[in-house]
């Protein structure tokens, strides 16, 4: 074999293993920044201030569409039920849909059933008012349940037949989401403002587009990888998983 004929084959075997170390950055990439992990330490104070505390039903509110309440919602469902808890996710407008609720992040230790709620015409209007609203949703979950409420967002849109202002009222603690980075100020006090209700506990900041430090980490990691692919894999796995670089950059 000549050198020109070994130079050809570094040069492919280097271009192919840069190839599938972007491939894989991108996936490790997105698990860390748009997955919420049920065992990260602000899923785990959501959970200590919400359910933790005795609540029986919280209602996630997104401040707009597409600041991953459901997102939320699910991760707390999840870090409900690593707590043996009997744990339910009603989705009235949220964007959750009726199933098992998926979660990579996460041991596999059960599942949340989903239960959708989205009356239309006259009937959303009946369910407008709290207490009858709580009653079918008891109905619908049961006894010795606890229910995480996956609510329309707050900024009302014509689509939504239970606003998530209204909705939000039955529970026994809401909470609204906003992305961090990306949703401003006046937006966040807008929807307080169009909450208006005395069960609003605070803001949470969904750092899906602020990737955390552990995720940097795998990232430079994985740009490695074309030198040893299984040790750039190895340490970058070790970073996402590490709860002490599970904070935000």
């Amino acid at each position: 074999m000549t050198f020109a004929q070994v130079a050809q084959r570094w040069t492919g075997l280097v271009a192919r293993n840069r190839r599938k170390a972007r491939a894989t950055e991108s996936a490790l990439t997105r698990t860390g920044q748009a997955m919420v992990k049920p065992d990260s330490v602000a899923i785990e104070a959501l959970f200590q201030s919400s359910l933790g505390a005795g609540a029986d039903i919280v209602a996630i509110v997104g401040v707009e569409r597409g600041t991953g309440a459901t997102t939320v919602a699910r991760a707390l469902a999840r870090r409900s039920t690593l707590a043996n808890r009997k744990t339910v996710i009603i989705d009235l407008g949220g964007g959750a849909s009726r199933g098992k609720v998926p979660d990579s992040a996460a041991p596999d230790e059960g599942d949340c059933e989903v239960i959708s709620i989205r009356p239309t015409g006259a009937e959303a209007f009946v369910l407008r008012s709290p207490d009858l609203l709580r009653e079918e949703i008891l109905e619908c979950a049961g006894q010795d349940t606890s229910i995480i409420l996956d609510c329309a967002a707050a900024i009302e849109s014509e689509d939504d037949d239970l606003p998530g202002r209204l909705s939000a009222r039955c529970a026994d603690m809401c909470f609204l989401v906003c992305l961090g980075g990306q949703t401003r100020r006046e937006i966040i006090d807008q929807a307080k403002c169009q909450m208006d209700a005395s069960n609003l506990q605070g803001v949470v900041v969904n750092g899906r587009d602020q990737p955390t430090v552990g995720a940097e980490i795998a990232r430079e990691a994985m740009r490695m990888s074309w030198l040893s692919r299984r040790v750039a894999k190895s340490l970058a796995r070790a970073a996402l998983k590490s709860r002490f670089l599970d904070v935000h950059a």
